[in-house]
């Protein structure tokens, strides 16, 4: 009645995610959204109706019964893009877990697919918002837990991310860089799918201390705005890479396509082709594909292509630089992704270690993994170095002794709690629920408000160099976080971590520290049987690091000025 005749109103929503009803458990509950939305169907036949806006919880996905839009929600950050392109995926499909599995949802068969939710955080800078606010803002008050924004510049210097950036404004850059990477990937999953119809950014504009606009709180664009054009308009030319960490000389390999919901082409420009270009140091392959039709409301895919990659002699940023033009040589889209691609001469051809390995159910496949990077395998008592997929009394007893143990940290039991360690680490399963957090499964899964994970400067040269990690780093991107990190005190130990939304929960992601007279390295990074460039590059370095004694690499004078 308030609303009604309001002309920016297109669709009403009843429920969002299952907000004051329990419709999994509750009849009523779902016979009152049926009635509902069938009464405001016949009070408002002019706007399109939305039941309940559904989303993955912690118990199961909520569903739809009876809507105009079969819509969801998926939040999953940067270096959980795998788990959400399958999510989409399988979204696109039409699935059964879209509605009520009670046997009274009532599907028509034809709504569209709309993904109505997601999107990460790019922190805002705060260069002009102090100067006029005077101070902080009144809202760094507001949000609960590793929501609230107050206190930032303090945690960023306890928590040593000076090393990283230089200031607070030089990581909230950053993070709005990555948050607009992983929009693009997103958005390239989604404009794909020929099913899904439509698709919501969350959101436009930062609210308050919800960090996920295009824009931040005062409505001042972000970091990548000039760009945004380029993934999100009418016209799209995009690229799914099946790595975006490369060996030189080797291939670039992916999806090509080009999305277009432009209007009717003339006749004369329904043809078209895609020109790209692959800038790699000083080096640079390019080439041309023909498009036989310029798609309209629909996809045109070239399928999958392989692309030429040049030598290199060090990790080096890559950019493929890709334009669509229609028939009549018209430019319609243009786009560039960042790749990440590393010589085999930093990995093979290395001195040989004698490594014992001790993965008693060959889980991981670690041994595997030493005989590629061409490792000598060994008892322990001959070895340089122990790699095991689980930490064991036996182990700390021989790192005590002098020995040097690398643990791949992949299950919440690889360091049982009764070992005897100089420190006290728990690997924790970020999808797992955390005592701290009820009600969610835990701050560090990244699952709407995101996680930043990070490398201290120097201590992998041989891998890319990037605060935060991208997608660079999506093999070997953790399942786990290792807890009990002090970033105070364990400084000096810990050259890899996590920390969520703004600047909170920080957890190791790669700790060394001295046991007796021998070293221990614990990592959740997922380096076996992973075997892409960032994974065998990283291994590698902490194999010839234990191996010469080394429990953590110093930043370089260059990267402290960086």
């Amino acid at each position: 009645e308030t609303l009604g005749n309001h002309p920016s109103l297109v669709i009403w929503t009843i429920i969002n995610e299952d907000w004051g009803t329990r419709l999994r458990y509750e009849k009523r509950d779902r016979e009152w959204l049926k009635h509902t939305y069938r009464w405001m169907k016949r009070l408002d036949p002019t706007r399109l109706v939305v039941d309940n806006s559904a989303c993955e919880t912690t118990e199961t996905p909520n569903f739809h019964l009876e809507t105009d839009l079969a819509d969801f929600h998926v939040y999953f950050g940067p270096d959980n893009f795998v788990r959400w392109q399958h999510m989409v995926r399988d979204y696109a499909r039409r699935p059964a877990w879209l509605w009520s599995p009670h046997g009274d949802a009532e599907p028509r068969g034809d709504e569209p697919l709309v993904l109505s939710e997601f999107g990460g955080w790019g922190l805002p800078r705060l260069d002009g918002m102090l100067d006029h606010y005077g101070s902080e803002p009144w809202w760094f008050g507001t949000g609960h837990g590793y929501y609230r924004p107050s206190g930032l510049r303090r945690r960023f210097a306890r928590y040593g991310l000076d090393r990283l950036w230089t200031d607070i404004d030089h990581l909230a850059t950053a993070t709005q860089w990555g948050q607009f990477h992983s929009l693009h990937l997103q958005i390239a999953e989604m404009r794909q799918q020929r099913s899904i119809a439509g698709y919501v950014v969350t959101e436009l504009s930062d609210a308050y201390w919800e960090a996920n606009g295009m824009l931040d709180v005062a409505r001042r664009p972000k970091a990548y705005h000039a760009r945004l054009g380029e993934i999100n308009a009418p016209d799209v030319v995009m690229f799914l890479p099946e790595h975006h960490d490369l060996w030189g000389g080797d291939w670039l390999a992916g999806e090509l396509f080009v999305s277009s919901y432009a209007a009717e082409p003339a006749p004369e420009v329904r043809r078209g082709r895609v020109d790209w270009r692959l800038q790699c140091g000083g080096a640079a392959r390019e080439g041309s594909f023909e498009l036989a039709r310029w798609p309209r409301h629909d996809v045109a895919a070239l399928g999958r292509v392989e692309l030429p990659v040049p030598e290199v002699d060090g990790p080096t940023d890559a950019c493929l630089e890709l334009r669509a033009y229609d028939g009549s040589g018209r430019l319609r889209a243009r786009n560039e992704l960042p790749l990440a691609v590393l010589p085999r001469g930093g990995v093979e051809g290395r001195p040989a270690l004698a490594v014992s390995v001790h993965d008693p159910l060959d889980i991981w496949g670690i041994a595997e993994r030493m005989r590629q990077l061409g490792h000598r395998l060994t008892s322990r008592a001959d070895a340089e170095i122990v790699v095991a997929g689980q930490l064991t009394g036996d182990l700390v007893s021989y790192a005590e002794r002098g020995g040097r143990v690398l643990v791949l940290v992949r299950s919440s039991s690889a360091v049982p709690p009764e070992l005897e360690l100089r420190r006290r680490i728990t690997p924790h399963l970020r999808r797992l629920p955390h005592a701290g957090w009820p009600g969610q499964r835990s701050p560090w899964e990244g699952d709407w408000v995101s996680n930043f994970n990070w490398i201290l400067p120097g201590s992998f040269p041989e891998l890319p160099d990037r605060a935060p990690l991208d997608v660079a780093y999506r093999q070997v991107a953790p399942d786990h976080v290792l807890l009990g990190y002090d970033p105070v005190r364990h400084r000096e130990e810990v050259s890899a971590g996590m920390f969520v939304g703004w600047v909170h929960e920080p957890a190791a992601l790669l700790w060394s520290f001295t046991q007796g007279a021998g070293l221990i390295t614990l990592t959740t990074f997922r380096l076996a049987p992973e075997s892409g460039p960032v994974a065998s590059a990283m291994l590698q370095c902490l194999l010839e690091q234990l191996a010469a004694g080394r429990p953590v690499a110093a930043p370089s004078a260059a990267a402290r000025a960086r």
